[in-house]
C-alpha cells in the first residue's frame, strides 16, 4: 500500500515545472513547499505526515537513479497502451484527455517511465528478499486473519494458454490476434493451481473471465500474458485449504510492503537528508 501510495503521489502531483522554495534536499532530490502543502491538501495529511511521505518518495527515486534501471520507449508505449485500454480509449484520444488536464505528454511519459522502474525494482530488489511462507506460516496468517476470508470461493486450477515475450508489442499483437503465428511469441497450454505462479500473478489470473486474457505483465525478463480457458472449483476441504491461495496472496502483499519499508529505512539511515528551511 506505501508503495501504491508513492506511485499515485509521483503519477499525480509531480507534473508541473512551478519552482517553489526548497524546504528539504534528499540525496540532490529537492522537496519544495509547494511539494508540501500539495501532499497535505490532496491525502488530508498533518504537515508532518506529508514530509514524511515525501521523504519517503525522494529517498525511492534516489535509489532507482543509483541503481541505473533502464526502461525503453516499447516499455513505455506498452504501459501507456495498458492504461488507455483500461479505460476505453485508443492512444490519440487518451493523449487528449491527457492534454485537457493541463498535463504535457511528455511529462507524463517520463511518469509513466518511473512507474515502470518502480516496477522492477520491486521485480529485481524486493521479491527476493520475501521469504517463501511454510503451510504452518500460512495457516497462522489464516487464522488470525479469519474474518478477511469468510466470503472467498477461489477457482484452483485454471486452464490459460499463456503467451510470452521479450517484445511487449508482439504480445499486444499477438493478443489482438490469438490465431496467428507471431514471430517471437511462445504459447503454451498450462493447467495453473495456486502454488504454480506468484500469488499475485495467480490473482490477476482467477479475477479474468473465461474467454478472456489477462493484462500483460513484466516478469523483468519480459512479457507474459494468459488466455484463461475454463476455471474449476474446489469441492471439499477444510476452509483453510479453499482459500489458500487468497492467503498465501494477502500474504505477499503484507510482507511486500513490510520489506520494501524495511529498504526504505536502510537507506534512510545513511542518506544525506538537508532541511534547508523550516517548511
Amino acid at each position: 500500500m506505501r508503495l501504491f501510495i508513492l506511485m499515485a503521489l509521483s503519477i499525480s502531483i509531480f507534473y508541473g515545472e512551478v519552482i517553489d522554495a526548497i524546504a528539504i534536499d534528499v540525496n540532490g532530490e529537492p522537496i519544495t513547499t509547494l511539494d508540501i502543502r500539495a501532499v497535505e491538501g490532496k491525502f488530508n495529511l498533518s504537515k508532518k505526515m506529508a514530509i514524511e511521505m515525501l521523504i519517503q518518495n525522494r529517498l525511492e527515486k534516489s535509489e532507482l537513479n543509483r541503481l541505473n534501471i533502464e526502461v525503453s520507449d516499447e516499455e513505455i508505449d506498452a504501459k501507456i497502451g495498458e492504461i488507455a485500454s483500461s479505460k476505453g480509449m485508443d492512444i490519440e484520444r487518451f493523449k487528449a484527455v491527457v492534454a485537457k488536464s493541463g498535463f504535457s505528454y511528455q511529462k507524463y511519459r517520463e511518469e509513466v517511465a518511473l512507474a515502470i522502474k518502480r516496477e522492477k525494482f520491486i521485480i529485481e530488489k524486493i521479491v527476493p528478499l520475501i521469504v517463501k511462507p511454510t503451510e504452518d506460516d500460512l495457516k497462522l496468517y489464516y487464522q488470525t486473519h479469519k474474518g478477511n476470508f469468510e466470503n472467498l470461493a477461489p477457482m484452483t486450477q485454471i486452464s490459460v494458454i499463456a503467451y510470452s515475450s521479450r517484445s511487449s508489442s508482439k504480445l499486444r499483437e499477438a493478443i489482438s490476434n490469438p490465431m496467428r503465428v507471431i514471430d517471437g511469441v511462445v504459447r503454451k497450454n498450462l493447467l495453473i493451481g495456486a502454488s504454480d505462479v506468484p500469488p499475485n500473478i495467480f490473482q490477476t489470473i482467477q479475477s479474468t473471465p473465461e474467454g478472456q486474457f489477462t493484462k500483460p505483465i513484466n516478469t523483468g525478463r519480459g512479457f507474459i500474458a494468459y488466455f484463461v480457458k475454463s476455471k474449476s472449483k474446489q469441492s471439499g476441504g477444510s476452509n483453510f485449504d479453499i482459500v489458500k491461495s487468497q492467503v498465501e496472496m494477502r500474504w505477499f502483499q503484507e510482507q511486500k510492503g513490510k520489506v520494501m519499508k524495511d529498504y526504505i529505512d536502510k537507506l534512510r539511515g545513511s542518506a544525506d537528508i538537508r532541511v534547508i528551511r523550516v517548511p
